[in-house]
C-alpha cells in the first residue's frame, strides 16, 4: 500500500476512458456524417454545385415521372424528368421542377439552361413551331 492508493485496483478512470472516447467518437463521427449528407443534398439542389451553366437549343423529346418513398416518410414523392435532343443529336435528360414540368410540352423547341443534371430555364421558341405547323399544314 502506498500513500497514493492501492494501484492495482484504482485504474476505474482508465477502464471508463475507452467508452467515453467511443461515445465522443461516435458523436463526432455522425456530425461529419450529417455535414456530408447536407453537403452533398445542397449541392444536387444547385445542379452539382461545381459545374457552370450550359445554354443549348434543343427539343423536347419525353417527358417522365419518377415516384419513390423512403423509410422515413410515408407519402411518396414525385420527381420530374424532361428528355431533350440538343443541337448536335445528343439526348439530354434533366431534373426540372413541378412547374417547369407542367408547362412544358413534348415538340416544343427553345433554348434550355441547365446546369449539371438540373434544368434551370427553358425559354420557348414559338417561331420554329408556327413555321413547322405551316409546313404540316401546307398541302403537298
Amino acid at each position: 500500500m502506498t500513500p497514493f492508493g492501492n494501484f492495482s485496483h484504482d485504474f476505474g478512470f482508465f477502464q471508463e476512458l475507452p467508452s467515453e472516447l467511443s461515445f465522443l467518437f461516435g458523436i463526432l463521427l455522425l456530425l461529419f456524417m450529417l455535414v456530408s449528407a447536407l453537403k452533398l443534398w445542397k449541392g444536387s439542389l444547385t445542379g452539382g454545385g461545381h459545374s457552370s451553366r450550359v445554354v443549348k437549343f434543343g427539343q423536347v423529346k419525353m417527358k417522365r415521372k419518377e415516384v419513390w418513398s423512403t423509410l422515413i416518410r410515408s407519402r411518396p414523392s414525385l420527381s420530374y424528368y424532361i428528355t431533350f435532343e440538343v443541337e448536335n443529336g445528343v439526348s439530354l435528360e434533366l431534373s426540372v421542377k413541378k412547374r417547369d414540368y407542367g408547362m412544358i410540352i413534348e415538340g416544343d423547341y427553345g433554348e434550355l439552361i441547365y446546369q449539371g443534371d438540373q434544368l434551370l430555364e427553358f425559354i420557348r421558341d414559338l417561331s420554329i413551331q408556327k413555321s413547322r405547323k405551316l409546313k404540316q399544314s401546307q398541302p403537298l
